[in-house]
């Protein structure tokens, strides 16, 4: 009986480990994205991993870790600056917009900026992944990454909604947000991403060029 309790083919023991990974694996993100500007490159390494988990391929993690965040480190650094600046840009002026207009040319230019944002926000949930497991030119990254976040709504919505939710929390109350800041550092930018990547496991899986063997 406990020989079958603790045998790693036990779906319990499995998903335990599991967490256990990803608790793992949130720290390391969390470490290497102090500086901030290095946010990308930990968030393509942690993806990798994930990836690698999904494939069934279970990468190293500490080698697959710093090996992806080296190779990913200018493109990837790159794509968050640039998904940063423009998510600051967008959100500034939604909110300065009540300021300096009113009426229906404020709500209007509000839907322009917030759509803007939204798509930013959106195209950026497959940018990262896409740099994680393919090799490309950041250009045509973006361009596919903006292609599929329009092209594959049902898929986009959900990831949308999960990357969004810390900063929503955040927002919608700020006490709420402090109460979950434990599971946030434990496990809870892994397990998002985690979460992302099983959902567009099958969009990924469509695409070109072939998926690179997983180490």
């Amino acid at each position: 009986m406990l020989k079958n309790i603790f045998d790693m083919d036990n779906p319990i023991v499995r998903f335990m480990a599991r967490v256990g990974d990803l608790i793992m694996l949130n720290a390391l993100f969390l470490v290497c994205s102090l500086p901030l500007v290095t946010v990308g490159a930990s968030l393509t390494a942690m993806l990798k991993i994930i990836q690698g988990y999904l494939t069934g391929s279970e990468p190293g993690m500490f080698r697959t870790f710093f090996r992806a965040w080296r190779q990913n480190f200018k493109q990837a650094t790159l794509a968050w600056l640039l998904t940063a600046a423009l998510t600051a840009v967008l959100g500034y002026n939604f909110f300065l917009i009540g300021a300096n207009f009113t009426g229906a040319a404020a709500m209007a230019l509000r839907y322009v900026m917030g759509a803007l944002l939204v798509v930013v926000l959106a195209a950026a949930g497959y940018l990262f992944p896409l740099i994680a497991r393919y090799d490309n030119t950041l250009w045509q990254h973006l361009i596919n990454a903006l292609s599929l976040a329009v092209a594959k709504l049902p898929f986009t919505l959900p990831v949308l909604a999960l990357n969004v939710l810390p900063a929503v929390l955040a927002w919608v109350s700020l006490r709420v947000f402090m109460y979950s800041i434990a599971v946030w550092v434990l496990i809870g930018f892994a397990a998002i991403c985690y979460l992302d990547c099983l959902i567009l496991r099958p969009v990924l899986r469509k695409l070109e060029p072939p998926v690179p063997d997983e180490e």
